[in-house]
């Protein structure tokens, strides 16, 4: 069995790891649970979905760049690698977005997918702190997400 990257996928992270090195933010940003944190947080994923590296997995169609699993792991040990920030929008990369794609009429996947890409719209857990773990409610019933529009 061979366990050593193919010569696409080193292609792949030395273009990863070139893009990183050049648009990581050096001082780290503020927490996104502060409003500056969060302007901030923001523009780094605009940052990001500007180089095409938001939405890494994600079909092209949908704002992705189409990679396959060993790219997006490729991708995901360098942007831990280069301490690039955390992600703000981790629901809308991981669970919304995902969920959309697979369960989604083609006019919600119109409506959400390039945004939650692109960071024009954030998708968390209402009243969610990522410093702090959650605390889900019973009556009323938490709102799944709260989107945040520029």
């Amino acid at each position: 069995m061979d366990l050593t990257y193919s010569e696409r996928e080193n292609a792949f992270r030395a273009e990863a790891r070139a893009w990183l090195e050049a648009n990581v933010p050096r001082a780290p940003l503020a927490s996104f649970d502060t409003a500056e944190g969060a302007r901030a947080h923001r523009a780094w994923e605009k940052r990001l979905d500007a180089g095409g590296w938001a939405m890494v997995p994600w079909p092209k169609e949908y704002g992705g760049r189409g990679a396959n699993l060993l790219e997006w792991l490729v991708f995901e040990e360098e942007y831990y690698r280069a301490r690039a920030p955390k992600r703000i929008n981790q629901n809308g990369i991981f669970l919304l977005g995902p969920t959309i794609m697979e369960h989604g009429t083609k006019a919600q996947k119109a409506r959400f997918l390039p945004k939650i890409a692109s960071s024009e719209e954030v998708w968390r857990r209402a009243g969610a702190s990522p410093t702090r773990a959650p605390t889900w409610r019973r009556s009323p019933p938490p709102r799944c997400a709260t989107a945040t529009t520029t």
